[in-house]
């Protein structure tokens, strides 16, 4: 009543005197319908608002709760997760049935939480895509540039290049693994454990005979047995001759580096391991957070024997670092989609392959690591400590 007492004196007000037809001081709703049409709302703004929140609610009443809808969306990833998860699961079983198949062996590893969700990461299939990016040719006016830069960032040193025409090497790959010029790294002589690679030194050190652990860096360890694969007393006792010890040493390539790896003592390769595994970066920043990072990743095992008994020596992948290769062994492809994770191929060699001190052994093409395992005499004395930067052929130990 109110409302309509309002609308009427606004009315009046404005109008003035109303037809005749009103009469009585009663509106003829026909005769004020098109006043009203020309003129706005006349209820008070308390009025509207309620009748605009009344409104709402009796709409929203038709409308879908958004929560229903988010809620569907969470059990449909739920079963998405689930189904990608058994996925993964079957195509490793059957993998690991046919990788037994043919020869393979499987490496239980433990993880740790932090390493399960670095193995999430595509680091394989990087690689790959990152080897398929070095081996593309690069236009002639584009690759000096691209290679300064490149030595720039990584301190390379093209001085000391066999070739030092920047324009001949056709595509990265070629820059990375450039040879270098003869005799530039002279080879430390008798007596004395060459360094194998231009590198730095992570840890260097003794392997207590009760203790089956190795440092990769200080404070973060690995098992011999994880990384070389069992039976790996085979080929190091647990208790050495009494008068000998165990050695081991971790050199870090750096991507500046040259990238040949070389035999650090005349000895005798009787059979190799390919490892596959994960692509995880060997920088020391990343080594001192992740333990068993060298056992995890992908690498090839030389076995054999030198003058003091038992040697091996590791090149080991990294991230972007998947391809690994050997000499002698034309046909090795390390870093296939096919091949299973944590798993390693043997191959016993029918005749030894005789390596002289300084000799070149392969190729990692772009920068990792090398890890040596070995007998030595108890006399025996590394010349180098951790953070010791070292070139190819110097004497990093003596005996």
């Amino acid at each position: 009543a109110n409302m309509f007492s309002s609308s009427w004196r606004f009315l009046q007000s404005s109008v003035g005197k109303l037809p005749s037809a009103v009469g009585q001081g009663q509106p003829n709703s026909r005769s004020l319908l098109p006043l009203v049409r020309r003129r706005p709302s006349t209820l008070p703004t308390t009025s509207r608002r309620r009748l605009s929140s009344s409104s709402e609610q009796s709409s929203s009443h038709h409308q879908k709760p958004p929560g229903k809808k988010t809620s569907e969306l969470s059990i449909a990833l739920g079963f998405l997760t689930i189904g990608v998860i058994a996925y993964f699961h079957i195509r490793d079983r059957i993998r690991r049935q046919n990788a037994v198949t043919m020869g393979a062996t499987y490496v239980d590893v433990p993880t740790s939480f932090g390493a399960q969700v670095y193995q999430a990461m595509p680091t394989r299939l990087a690689s790959r895509v990152w080897g398929w990016v070095h081996h593309r040719e690069l236009p002639t006016w584009m690759r000096t540039p691209v290679y300064q830069l490149w030595t720039r960032i990584f301190d390379c040193k093209l001085d000391e290049m066999a070739v030092e025409d920047l324009e001949s090497y056709k595509n990265l790959n070629e820059f990375f693994t450039r040879d270098l010029k003869p005799g530039i790294r002279p080879i430390t002589g008798a007596g004395g454990l060459a360094s194998p690679v231009d590198a730095r030194v992570l840890i260097c050190g003794e392997v207590e005979s009760d203790n089956d652990h190795l440092e990769q860096v200080k404070g973060m360890t690995y098992t011999l047995s994880a990384f070389l694969g069992s039976p790996v007393r085979h080929w190091a006792p647990k208790a050495p001759a009494p008068d000998k010890k165990l050695f081991h040493a971790v050199l870090y390539l750096a991507p500046g580096d040259y990238h040949g790896y070389h035999s650090p003592v005349e000895w005798r390769v009787k059979s190799r391991r390919h490892f596959v595994g994960n692509l995880f970066s060997v920088n020391p920043s990343i080594a001192t957070k992740f333990p068993f990072l060298f056992a995890l990743n992908e690498r090839l095992v030389l076995f054999g024997e030198w003058e003091h008994g038992f040697f091996s020596m590791s090149p080991v992948g990294a991230t972007n670092v998947g391809s690994m290769t050997l000499d002698w062994e034309q046909n090795l492809v390390t870093n296939q989609d096919s091949d299973l994770m944590h798993t390693y191929y043997e191959r016993t060699y029918s005749k030894e392959v005789s390596l002289s001190k300084g000799e070149h052994v392969g190729k990692f093409h772009l920068g990792s690591t090398i890890v040596l395992v070995f007998e030595a005499p108890q006399s025996f004395q590394w010349k180098v400590q951790s953070g010791d930067k070292i070139s190819l052929g110097q004497r990093i130990g003596e005996y």
